[in-house]
């Protein structure tokens, strides 16, 4: 990742229809970027118009809906469409041949289907809306719960920055019933360093998932998987809400935009929290979910996860990808959980 694109969040006064030429975005480089004339003219304080420390530590992407939904960055990841050039080298065309692929797969009643997917369409995914708070807090406290905070400052005439207002500010005080301010305090996530997430990762060589660094298969079912596993359960019998999952020792997994797997166990209690955006530490995915894998053997991949809520052709691109390396996915049991 060469460079990327940070916004910078403008003041309570602009509305919706603020022109496009009052987008404020900085590049990254060696050398720290100097403040925009726009955003000095703005009239903030001092300390906000610091743009490095906004840069650092306490970014408001979550400013106006209009450029959360146009915004390239989330924290430390970037949104991207994977192009050809960063694909995996089995996903790359030559010669012309076309890059649609056709993925099989056992629905949720237990019958093959075929779907396919142009792989190089296929954008890597940032985290949610409400989660994209719990990136760029320093603290990484849980987005779920900063996000009703969150609510609470967007209605005050305040023009401190959201963390500034919620640490230091009169939002110090506040505790909401429904999330109070020990549980916002505690509830935090873990965010994998480059060397922390090495032990998760995950490499499938011959239709068998091991991990890389002990070279052990992958193994997340306490007993063996029966024939029919999964046909008791049509798609939707588990809950259609990804945030309402409250459970230790789900096993989950990501797989990175460069096509790296990652699998752990989540874990709630105690804190700090262990979920899909620990991985890799806020940043984009190709695909994200729950996993089944008996012995290294793949049993089971479902569509489920709030911090991400992946796409069906983010799924679809991953299936295509164990293919490649082996997996018969036409064993592989493949659940799509509706989404808010």
């Amino acid at each position: 990742m060469n460079s990327f694109h940070v916004l910078v969040s403008l003041p309570r006064g602009e509305e919706e229809g603020t022109p496009e030429k009052e987008k404020v975005s900085a590049t990254s480089t060696s050398a720290s970027p100097p403040v925009p004339s726009t955003v000095a003219s703005l009239g903030r304080s001092s300390s906000a118009l610091d743009l490095r420390t906004c840069m650092r530590r306490t970014m408001d992407v979550f400013r106006r809906k209009r450029i959360v939904r146009e915004a390239s960055t989330i924290g430390r990841g970037m949104a991207r469409t994977l192009s050809c050039g960063s694909l995996p080298p089995a996903w790359t065309a030559t010669d012309g041949a076309s890059t649609r692929k056709k993925i099989a797969f056992l629905s949720s009643q237990g019958v093959v289907r075929k779907e396919s997917v142009d792989i190089p369409s296929v954008q890597s995914m940032p985290l949610k809306k409400k989660h994209w708070l719990e990136a760029v807090d320093t603290k990484h406290r849980y987005g779920s719960n900063l996000s009703r905070y969150y609510e609470i400052w967007k209605e005050t005439s305040s023009r401190e920055n959201f963390f500034v207002w919620l640490d230091h500010g009169p939002g110090r005080e506040l505790d909401l019933p429904d999330c109070p301010r020990e549980v916002l305090d505690k509830e935090v996530i873990k965010y994998l360093t480059t060397q922390e997430r090495e032990k998760y990762e995950v490499v499938v060589k011959d239709g068998i998932m091991a991990y890389k660094e002990t070279g052990s298969p992958v193994h997340t079912m306490d007993r063996e998987p029966p024939s029919s596993y999964g046909q008791e359960a049509g798609e939707g019998s588990r809950p259609g809400e990804p945030d309402d999952m409250k459970q230790n020792d789900t096993w989950i997994f990501v797989c990175s935009p460069e096509g790296k797997i990652y699998v752990g166990k989540k874990r709630l209690n105690p804190s700090p929290r262990f979920q899909h955006s620990s991985f890799l530490a806020g940043g984009a995915a190709l695909a994200a979910g729950q996993m089944d894998v008996h012995r290294g053997k793949v049993i089971e991949v479902r569509a489920f996860s709030g911090h991400y809520r992946p796409k069906r052709e983010n799924l679809l691109a991953f299936l295509q990808m164990l293919n490649d390396n082996g997996v018969d996915t036409r064993q592989v049991r493949f659940r799509q959980f509706k989404s808010k």
